[in-house]
């Protein structure tokens, strides 16, 4: 399981050239030869450095958002997401400033500038108590990803990838049982 290029997780499965590929699915599961195990939902949140210009009580507003230079996580120039979807959807157009190939690349470039993200909540949270970096809802809706394991027929029955795909599914489950950052923030406030 190496990181291959994110455009290419379905054929990199199918090819051989990935054992097994973790990230968000949309239509792999429709891809024949391959198997899909849902491990966890994943929902998007904004992050900025702290004392950003446009964050004003723990929120930016869409306008403020939308007008922010953004960094998406994405290898493919010109590529757009659910979060260009919506806004689409709304009229509105981001202004995407940098790229990077992975997420846990955008937390650090957002505490060092006024760049403005979305991201997965389980990256945020973990890199907010590392960096300097606000955590906001984002403004617009957003359906909830689905994170999975995908991996093809050829190896379903292979002992070592077997023993992997358990692993996996195994951490994940761990994932699952730790609260949302929402209650997280909550049970801390009330204690």
């Amino acid at each position: 399981m190496l990181p291959g290029p994110l455009l290419d997780v379905a054929a990199g499965v199918a090819d051989g050239s990935l054992d097994a590929s973790v990230g968000i699915v949309r239509d792999v599961a429709a891809a024949p030869g391959l198997h899909v195990q849902r491990l966890f939902a994943s929902r998007l949140v904004g992050i900025v450095r702290r004392r950003h210009p446009a964050l004003r009580a723990g929120r930016i507003t869409l306008r403020d958002y939308v007008a922010a230079d953004h960094v998406v996580v994405t290898e493919r120039p010109g590529a757009s997401g659910a979060v260009d979807e919506e806004l689409a959807r709304r009229g509105l157009r981001r202004h995407v400033a940098a790229r990077v190939p992975r997420a846990p690349l955008v937390p650090p470039l957002i505490a060092a500038s006024d760049l403005v993200a979305a991201v997965s909540d389980d990256i945020a949270a973990p890199y907010a108590r590392l960096l300097p970096l606000e955590i906001f809802p984002l403004s617009v809706p957003l359906p909830v990803g689905r994170v999975a394991l995908v991996w093809h027929e050829r190896t379903a029955h292979d002992p070592a990838r077997a023993f992997l795909r358990r692993l996996i599914g195994e951490a994940a489950a761990d994932l699952r049982r730790v609260p949302p950052l929402s209650r997280r923030r909550a049970r801390a406030r009330s204690a």
